[in-house]
């Protein structure tokens, strides 16, 4: 292995003042792009891009060390990642919404389009750090961004959350290269002209033939099905299956509707039949004031009452849930 001329970012403070400003931008911009050109690009990416692992060369150059801890991405995944940086470039809540949705999968019960869905969260985010921050708010974004997909339940696969974090690791690298350094306008020009570079010349041609090689099975089957569906309504024959209880939620739900109703129908009954015995002026005496019957009735209505608090917690539990 060769020894690599230079010193780490973390520890080239002397290096970095001999530099102009235009030049500590540059690089920045170029380590940016690299790190971008990874992920969106090829797919394959440094996982670990602290100030230790960023060489910077005597010429001025860059070097990255370490390649321990590398990430992968399939090319679905890297083309909605390239989408949603370049609908957040055009200020697209609707285009990033979908491409958030198509990168993490959709969550159950995900309101993505009402008042208080993701695309409205997506947009306010937009319209906070549109147009650009200040280097200091870049972990403020990312921030922001990590506690949207929590709060609307998205599950982040392992490769996804590696690229995050490579993204989030290579800021501090890229502010102590150049303090005023705007990580997100930056970026959103680099995931701009990334995707478009995607998309030219040959290699939509071979995207699209490629699609429609996966499509032609099933157009092939297409007039087949066509005609068997025209058959069976001819004939009678066609039927449809549905089950309304189909989504495991929906089958919680109705479970928990019924529990919550047996729970409180025994509760009532547990404090009237408590009330009756307590009311009673029959059965034997355990005392000089006290039946057996009215003793029974307050053991029934201390149980009505148990019966009572958990049809309570089994209500304010489902409400917290929702």
């Amino acid at each position: 292995m060769d020894r690599m001329p230079g010193q780490p970012v973390s520890r080239a403070g002397a290096l970095l003042t001999e530099l102009s400003g235009a030049e500590r931008s540059r690089l920045a911009t170029t380590l940016l792009g690299a790190t971008l050109e990874q992920i969106i690009g090829d797919g394959i990416f440094h996982a670990d891009l602290h100030a230790g692992n960023i060489f910077i060369t005597p010429d001025g150059k860059l070097g990255l060390l370490d390649f321990g801890a590398v990430g992968r991405l399939g090319p679905a995944t890297q083309t909605s990642l390239g989408l949603m940086l370049y609908s957040i470039d055009q200020n697209d809540s609707a285009g990033a919404t979908d491409a958030l949705i198509e990168l993490l999968g959709r969550p159950d019960g995900l309101n993505d389009r009402g008042g208080g869905g993701v695309e409205r969260a997506v947009g306010e985010l937009l319209l906070r750090y549109g147009g650009g921050t200040r280097a200091a708010q870049g972990q403020k974004l990312f921030d922001d961004l990590f506690n949207l997909v929590l709060a609307h339940r998205f599950s982040v696969p392992a490769p996804i959350s590696a690229a995050f974090r490579a993204m989030a690791s290579v800021e501090g690298a890229l502010l102590t290269i150049d303090p005023h350094f705007d990580v997100v306008a930056v970026s959103r020009q680099e995931g701009n002209r990334l995707v478009r570079s995607k998309l030219k010349g040959t290699k939509i041609t071979d995207e699209l033939q490629r699609r429609a090689l996966q499509l032609m099975p099933m157009i092939d089957r297409m007039p087949r099905r066509i005609n068997k569906i025209t058959e069976d309504l001819e004939q009678g024959r066609f039927s449809m299956n549905m089950r309304v209880l189909e989504n495991p939620s929906d089958r919680s739900f109705l479970t928990s509707l019924f529990q919550q109703l047996i729970v409180a129908v025994l509760a009532g009954a547990a404090v009237v039949g408590a009330i009756m015995l307590i009311t009673s002026d029959e059965g034997p005496l355990l005392t000089k004031d006290i039946r057996l019957y009215s003793f029974f009735g307050f053991v029934l209505l201390f149980g009505g009452f148990v019966l009572s608090m958990r049809s309570l917690m089994l209500v304010f539990r489902r409400d917290g849930q929702t």
